[in-house]
């Protein structure tokens, strides 16, 4: 036998021994493939609601009905528990929810739940045997009972504004809500000056003031030129803020820092119309003390807000709108201890915002929002003695800057 002729059979043999173990790897990676799998694909305005039904004995209720409907809009949304007593309802939208089960052989059990942003809300619910009648002396509790989730690794906070302010003496804007997670620290002043707001970014888990995303309704709003803050949204139009400050998923990327993701408020089945009023005069400010590259005795910021709400059915528990205008006056002035003060004016364009939320059935929900940020900002420059902080009256340069634009998503 020549030694090409075992050179052939050798690679003969090498091939279809590789061919058949190839042949042998696919067959259960084409099962792999073809077993049915559960989407699982991160919503930024919604949350999930899930559960464990259980009998007054501890036992789980298999085929429960649960009927969950929305307190605010009417929606509802419907499933029945595995031989666990499970369930789990995705793309729940944000609220509070009233849910009924009903089991063959139990008493039905009616119990209000929130679901909250971005993460899932679970609950343990013990339902009464039909017909079991508690001895004397014997407690039986039945209703729903909040269950942490510690499936999780996104680590933050989820706060429910409207709620918070009506409890907590908090700011006026996202940085002071980001700054009640754990994790999130205020960043230096100086990179608050080309705010309207004046809102200093918040430095989260130890990265820069820079290095944080920012979401409403999903749309990421960070500043694209150095990543300082998001879109000057106004603080009424605001609904829940979550905030995550570590072990969040890949699909929020360009952040090495937190994220802080916000969705609006939404119209209800109830008409609402609000009017809002705000001063903050420099007066009640506090001093702050001067610093190496900052003259504060010389800062000064005033603000002015009026703010207009209104939100209701279009069609009622399918269609719902809900709009805010709101105008501002803003004056502020920063020194450097270099000798330069800047006095910075923004203009009162107002800030417009409209949510729609529309329900084509009971698990298919379409949303619109549309916000415009378009501002003017006038700047002043003059100059100051450092050693005796006396201004000199003589106008130095002017400048005009547009900011904000108009989203949509």
């Amino acid at each position: 036998m020549t030694k090409a002729s075992i050179r052939e059979r050798l690679m003969a043999s090498t091939i279809a021994g590789g061919a058949a173990l190839l042949a042998l790897t696919a067959i259960p990676a084409a099962a792999v493939l073809a077993m049915p799998t559960v989407a699982s694909a991160q919503d930024y305005t919604s949350g999930t609601l899930g559960g464990r039904v259980q009998s007054n004995a501890g036992e789980a209720v298999a085929g429960a009905t649960v009927v969950v409907r929305s307190a605010d809009q009417g929606i509802t949304r419907t499933t029945t528990t595995d031989a666990s007593g499970a369930f789990r309802l995705p793309l729940i939208p944000v609220g509070q929810y009233e849910v009924t089960i009903d089991a063959s052989g139990f008493d039905s059990l009616s119990d209000r739940v929130s679901v909250a942003l971005g993460g899932q809300s679970n609950y343990d619910f013990t339902i009464q045997s039909t017909g079991d009648v508690a001895e004397l002396g014997e407690v039986v509790v039945t209703g729903a009972r909040r269950r942490l989730d510690f499936t999780q690794t996104t680590t933050g906070a989820t706060l429910d504004v409207e709620e918070l302010i009506d409890q907590v003496p908090v700011g006026r804007t996202i940085t002071a809500i980001t700054l009640l997670a754990p994790g999130a620290v205020a960043g230096d002043s100086q990179f608050a000056v080309s705010t309207s707001q004046l809102q200093t970014p918040p430095s989260i888990s130890g990265a820069s003031v820079a290095e944080n995303a920012y979401f409403v309704n999903g749309l990421n709003t960070t500043n694209f030129v150095n990543g300082l803050g998001g879109a000057g949204v106004p603080f009424e139009f605001y609904k829940t803020v979550e905030v995550k400050t570590g072990g969040y998923n890949a699909e929020y990327g360009r952040a090495t820092g937190g994220v802080i993701n916000a969705i609006t408020k939404s119209g209800t089945n109830d008409f609402v119309v609000e009017l809002h009023g705000t001063w903050a005069p420099d007066s009640l400010r506090s001093d702050t003390p001067d610093t190496v590259t900052l003259a504060n005795s010389l800062g000064e910021y005033e603000q002015k807000t009026f703010t207009f709400e209104m939100g209701g059915p279009i069609i009622r528990d399918r269609l719902f709108a809900y709009g805010l205008a709101s105008w501002s006056d803003t004056e502020s002035a920063v020194a450097s201890s270099g000798g330069v003060l800047s006095r910075d004016s923004f203009s009162s364009d107002p800030f417009y915002g409209v949510k729609l939320d529309g329900y084509i059935t009971s698990d298919h929900r379409l949303e619109f929002t549309y916000f415009d940020t378009q501002q003017t900002r006038t700047r002043t420059n003059y100059s100051f003695d450092p050693d005796t902080f006396e201004v000199d009256p003589t106008v130095n340069s002017i400048q005009t800057l547009e900011q904000g634009g108009k989203n949509y998503v």
